[in-house]
């Protein structure tokens, strides 16, 4: 039995300060709409000393693979998994491909189904990992102005033991996989080996695509999906999965999860991807709140925060059907520890240890969330006119049965259809999907609708409205053609339909009675041409129904011979009820000053001219409106609780509740103290400052250098960990976001500590064990070296003989042991860190 506790605030944050202990001084993420994630990438290419192992979708940046070339010539061993298919949208890709092929890199490719989508380095001797959903692109890793020109990207470097070691697996798996890769340059006639142990990979890494049907990406998200129980906020570049975005639309409307989320203006709006279209359509539809990219830049990043599991689910996977299990993708799903506001679920997978990856991307979503500048309500976009192809405006000696044929293009996803003999036809059915969005690059397949039952000799006019999934429309011209005059034989009768009714979206399977009915015949509702029918005999015919505008109609058999029988209002097309009052999807912004005159943007449907707003009751200026959106300046308001929204239209309301805060520009934050005041030059101590007026989403500084990890507790706590700095007083820095702007505000939002935090030199390596502790007088044995204050760089000597050092952590270091210096017996065996402290393990090796 699980008993439920309650968590007192200080219990919440001693709980979270003890987790967030966890990270280390590599551990961090760097989010590329302010920071050069670029610099540290380079740093970690320019100090591998052993081997570096990488694989990309593309990369175009000479500056990266300038520095792989630089570190192969210093004696690095460099492996390379590329994918050439990437080549035809990135011309340079081809180029950084053919030189580092020249200068005699090992390079494999993919050929498999399913491009490789890696976007991955792997430095061996250091230990640390580096993966995202960014390519090696300067564009995707560094913003050419920051918070106005970059790409949404949020890069992580660890080096948790796990996530290397997962990594090294894999990445082991595809060097050897003779199947899924073939030599892109210089490993034909290798013999491809392994470079590290074969590990156990932890549950929390999701290498794809994988042969468990239940661990692939799209399976296991919907299933945190299904089970999240408090919010849930996603980022998502793009978005052509249906099945996926059923599931979100379900936790939102059917289960009541409160949902937020970003999409991408490029993608929406993508002839190769139409699919996105009709998907951020149908979630605007169901009412979930959705904001779209305003900067100069894609929004590429692929992130889920499920806040009652304390998860993240992060990765280079989007919601696609290939990224789910078909493309070659790398996911991680963390799982926390349970804080104060998060206790509703256990984790799903691994042990809890990273609070801290959670609280860094809320931090990151809530700046963005909230940013003027950078992302703006989502408002959907309408289709183009379709465009008519058959029967031609004006034919004439038609048959009584015709198919209507047009082009709806890549937008239109469904179709109104209004046919009759009157100049401004009426509507006979509404909703209909008929063929699918189409790349308008490739071929299209025109859209049909039979209709038949028509008298001989008579002209109809005909008019298809194209739709989106938000119903927004675009109506095409009223084309006329006329039926040839003809003399029908023996006239077909009905006398009976069963059932009567049915609904508009048509599906009803219908039993008809009558007589003279002949094989072949066909039936009509109105206009619109039945389905699946079948003549069992001459008084008898099956059919089903067709989509159908709401209503009674006359239903018609029409024999091959012409001859027509039909039962005047004999069907009745059962529309849904589908409420007119405005639904209310989002503000933005949802802050401004208490004077009023501030821009708005309100979302929802059943909006439309003649529509009024208020604001805590004050009438609003409305400066435009549409059926999903509109603009307002507001009116003068009070700070203190959020006001409700109000909009009216045809005499019916739609409310946001609490949806719009009146708030004068907040003072700055202050920093009042540190808490250690003091650790060591290599960083991760995790430190506590306290202060006042620390918002949401605010970043620290040491000495200049951002913290590896940020949890804004609340106004008046911040955890942070600490970067490697040099030894001496630092100044610590807090600033906040701008809640006007969104953007980090480094005037009056920042608030410095001077010298409020002291670098130490770090302390002396200590070994506690050596594992294998035995090995031949020739060398070359693999040893595990445990203990603590190790840092990269350090050197390792047996019987003060120099190892070979393969990797090198806070905690343990991998080598190999050089030939006996004295033969056989013990050695000593001694770490020297790179600052000149060393610790020695008396007789810690024995030479045999």
């Amino acid at each position: 039995m699980i008993v439920k506790k309650a968590w007192t605030p200080l219990f919440a944050l001693a709980l979270l300060l003890s987790l967030i202990a966890s990270a280390s001084a590599t551990e961090r993420l760097c989010d590329a709409s302010f920071e050069d994630c670029r610099a540290p990438l380079l740093q970690f290419i320019k100090n591998e000393n052993k081997e570096i192992d990488l694989a990309f979708w593309f990369m175009d940046d000479t500056n990266i693979s300038n520095a792989l070339i630089a570190a192969k010539q210093r004696g690095v061993t460099v492996r390379m998994l590329v994918d050439p298919r990437a080549d035809e949208g990135h011309p340079t890709n081809t180029n950084i491909l053919n030189t580092l092929a020249s200068d005699g890199f090992q390079m494999r490719q993919r050929v498999a189904n399913g491009i490789l989508h890696w976007k991955m380095m792997l430095f061996s001797g250091q230990g640390v990992v580096q993966f995202s959903g960014a390519n090696y692109s300067a564009a995707e890793l560094k913003p050419f102005t920051p918070y106005v020109n970059y790409t949404d990207e949020a890069i992580y470097f660890s080096d948790d033991a796990n996530v290397v070691n997962g990594f090294r697996t894999k990445y082991d798996d595809w060097w050897t996989d003779t199947v899924s890769f073939t030599d892109y340059a210089n490993t034909s006639g290798l013999t491809l080996t392994r470079a590290y142990p074969k590990y156990l990979i932890d549950p929390e890494m999701d290498f794809l695509p994988t042969a468990v049907w239940q661990n692939n990406y799209g399976t296991r998200s919907q299933g945190a999906i299904n089970a999240e129980k408090v919010k849930l906020d996603i980022d998502m570049f793009r978005i052509t999965n249906a099945a996926i975005t059923d599931t979100t639309i379900s936790a939102f409307t059917i289960h009541g999860l409160p949902i937020r989320m970003i999409v991408d203006s490029s993608e929406y709006r993508n002839p190769a991807r139409v699919w996105d279209s009709y998907n951020v359509d149908r979630l605007f539809m169901a009412g979930i709140p959705l904001k779209i990219t305003k900067h100069q830049g894609q929004n590429h990043e692929k992130s889920l925060l499920l806040y009652g599991q304390a998860m993240t689910i992060f990765g280079s996977s989007n919601w696609t059907t290939p990224s789910f299990n078909i493309q070659q993708e790398h996911n991680y799903f963390p799982c926390s520890a349970q804080l104060a506001a998060y206790t509703s679920k256990a984790c799903f997978y691994a042990s809890p240890q990273k609070p801290w990856f959670l609280q860094w991307f809320q931090n990151q979503f809530e700046r963005r969330w909230n940013s003027k500048t950078e992302y703006k309500a989502f408002v959907p976009l309408g289709p183009g006119v379709p465009g008519y192809k058959n029967p031609v405006n004006g034919a004439t000696s038609t048959s009584t049965s015709v198919t209507l044929i047009w082009e709806g293009g890549p937008w239109a996803q469904q179709y109104d259809i209004y046919f009759g003999t009157a100049s401004n036809p009426p509507l006979i059915a509404s909703n209909v999907v008929t063929g699918q969005p189409e790349d308008p690059s490739g071929p299209l397949t025109p859209e049909t609708f039979k209709v038949s039952g028509l008298t001989p000799g008579t002209t109809y006019r005909w008019k298809i409205v194209s739709k989106t999934m938000a119903n927004l429309t675009a109506a095409g011209p009223i084309w006329s053609f006329t039926t040839a005059a003809s003399t029908p034989g023996t006239g077909a009768m009905v006398s009976s339909i069963t059932p009567t009714s049915g609904p508009s979206s048509g599906g009803t399977a219908v039993t008809i009675t009558g007589t003279n009915v002949a094989a072949g015949a066909t039936v009509s509702f109105g206009f619109a041409t039945a389905t699946n029918v079948v003549v069992v005999n001459s008084t008898t015919i099956t059919a089903t129904t067709p989509p159908h505008a709401g209503g009674t109609t006359g239903v018609t058999v029409i024999n091959k011979a012409g001859d027509t029988g039909t039962l005047s209002s004999a069907f009745t097309f059962i529309a849904p009820v589908v409420s007119m009052a405005p639904r209310l999807n989002l503000l933005s912004p949802a802050t401004g000053s208490p004077a009023g005159g501030d821009a708005v943007v309100i979302t929802g449907i059943n909006l439309g001219s003649g529509a009024t707003v208020t604001f805590g009751g004050a009438p609003a200026k409305v400066i435009s409106s549409n059926p999903v959106s509109i603009n307002v300046t507001t009116p003068a308001g009070n700070p203190g609780p959020p006001a409700d929204v109000v909009v009216t239209r045809n005499g019916q309301n739609g409310t946001l509740k609490a949806a719009y805060t009146y708030a004068d520009p907040p003072a700055p934050p202050t920093v009042a103290s540190v808490s250690p005041p003091s650790g060591t030059l290599n960083g991760g101590t995790t430190v506590t400052i306290t202060g006042t007026g620390f918002n949401k989403g605010a970043i620290v500084t040491f000495g200049g250098s951002m913290a590896t990890t940020i949890a804004v507790v609340n106004g008046t706590t911040v955890l942070a960990t600490t970067p490697a700095h040099v030894v001496g007083a630092a100044d610590v820095v807090v600033t906040n976001i701008d809640p006007a702007t969104g953007v980090i505000d480094s005037g009056s939002g920042s608030n410095t500590l001077p010298g409020g935090y002291t670098y130490t030199t770090a302390p002396s390596p200590a070994i506690n064990a050596v594992s294998p502790n035995t090995g031949t007088v020739s060398g070359g044995t693999p040893i595990t070296i445990t203990g603590s204050n190790f840092v990269f760089g350090a050197k390792v000597f047996v019987g003060g003989q120099k190892v070979t050092v393969q990797t090198t952590t806070g905690s343990y270091i991998y080598a190999t042991t050089p030939p006996a210096g004295n033969g056989t017996g013990n050695a000593d065996v001694t770490v020297l860190n790179p600052d000149g402290q060393s610790n020695t393990l008396s007789g810690g090796y024995t030479y045999q």
